[in-house]
């Protein structure tokens, strides 16, 4: 989409809810699969302008990108600063082939923390040379950080002129938001993520109904449960990453009872996960905090939850889940089971609720995670339900350095 080219200096950025504000950058480094071995290539310019070295993906805070060039660190494009002349400090760059994997490649992506519903994707482009670059680029919002595989298109980078040039999304929901190009470096100067209006992602409610002095209820909460997954520990248990669940209510959701899969809404799939063998480790509900300095491992033991962390006292049970068959180097599948509260009316309501804990073999690859979640709705509307969707990354390929389910 077209936007008015401003001169005579920085262009100014958008008034609006730009989703990247805010998020981490800095400590950039590259991924550990460059150190493997399994993602690194060499280009001409990793160490610099000249300067050819290994490279691979390159990480800054909740930025990342398949190379870095020129020390054009990816974590530039959120800094606040759209300057366009690359003598100012703010513009990224990839590098070489791009990718290892694609060769021909080049990515820049950002993870939001959390699904959100973008409503436009705005690129300032370098405008002392190479404003073309990104024309073409295809700009994607993710599930998850394989964009490949759970990206939908929002469409290409079109106006190289505007500052900035806004690519619409119309609402796509998503985690991570991808910019792609072919056969050219990525360079970009500052991106906006623009999300659609918070305080009524909906539309405007509809009048009171006759006789009901409080109005309408509002909507009930599917479809506005946001998950996320965050990293506790890396090498707790040597060569594996310990992943934390967690999911947020939305408006019009009361509770959460249950983390499910079945026939109707799809199975649920976990990958394979570290276990430690009972008494110690525990399939649902976590783990007594007191078994830790008895057996330190056992604080990265991998099980499935809702809300209580701490081995619970019984008010949370499972069926038709074959917890048995869950190692670390075998995953599970189960079509018709669940994780529940017994008294559904007694789970939690509010704040960054925990559904579960996964150590899994080290890796970039993204883990196979299916799940489904169910509460009450306030104002006596239908129970909610929602798919869960999380980034995990791992290697499925490793084995278990101890054997044994729970």
């Amino acid at each position: 989409m077209a936007t008015e080219v401003v001169t005579g200096g920085p262009p100014a950025l958008i008034d609006g809810n730009n989703l990247v504000v805010g998020l981490p950058v800095g400590n950039c480094a590259f991924d550990r699969c460059v150190s493997m071995g399994t993602c690194a290539l060499t280009t001409d310019n990793a160490g610099g302008g000249g300067v050819p070295g290994t490279n691979g993906v390159r990480r800054c805070g909740a930025v990342s990108s398949s190379t870095v060039g020129w020390g054009g660190e990816p974590d530039r494009a959120i800094d606040g600063n759209p300057d366009g002349s690359w003598g100012a400090g703010s513009c990224t760059h990839t590098d070489g082939a791009g990718s290892y994997d694609v060769p021909g490649t080049h990515w820049w992506q950002v993870d939001l923390g959390s699904s959100q519903a973008v409503d436009s994707v705005n690129i300032y482009h370098r405008t002392d040379c190479c404003q073309q670059r990104l024309l073409g680029a295809t700009v994607y919002v993710s599930t998850t950080a394989d964009y490949t595989r759970t990206g939908r298109s929002c469409g290409p980078v079109d106006d190289h002129l505007g500052d900035p040039d806004e690519t619409s999304c119309n609402g796509i929901s998503g985690r991570f938001v991808t910019v792609e190009q072919t056969d050219m470096v990525v360079t970009i100067c500052e991106l906006e993520v623009m999300g659609m209006d918070s305080s009524n992602p909906f539309g405007p409610p509809p009048p009171p109904p006759g006789g009901n002095p409080f109005g309408p209820p509002p909507p009930p909460a599917g479809g506005r449960v946001q998950s996320t997954s965050t990293v506790i520990a890396t090498d707790g248990i040597a060569g594996y990453t310990t992943y934390q669940l967690s999911v947020s209510l939305g408006p019009g959701a009361l509770n959460i009872y249950t983390i499910f899969g079945d026939h109707e809404h799809g199975p649920l799939v976990l990958p394979a996960a570290y276990q430690v063998p009972a008494p110690f480790g525990g399939d649902i509900m976590g783990v007594n905090p007191q078994f830790f300095a008895i057996n330190p491992v056992s604080q990265y033991d991998s099980w499935i939850t809702v809300g209580i962390t701490n081995g619970g006292a019984g008010q949370i049970s499972s069926i038709g889940i074959p917890w048995s068959s869950w190692t670390a180097s075998s995953g599970i599948r189960a079509e018709n089971g669940a994780v529940f509260w017994m008294d559904p009316n007694a789970g939690p309501t509010s704040g960054s609720i925990i559904v579960g804990q996964l150590t899994v073999a080290s890796g970039f690859s993204p883990l196979d995670i299916q799940m489904d979640a169910q509460g009450k709705s306030l104002y006596g509307l239908d129970d909610w339900d929602s798919e869960l969707t999380f980034s995990v990354l791992g290697n499925p390929g490793s084995a278990a350095p101890t054997g044994g389910g729970h």
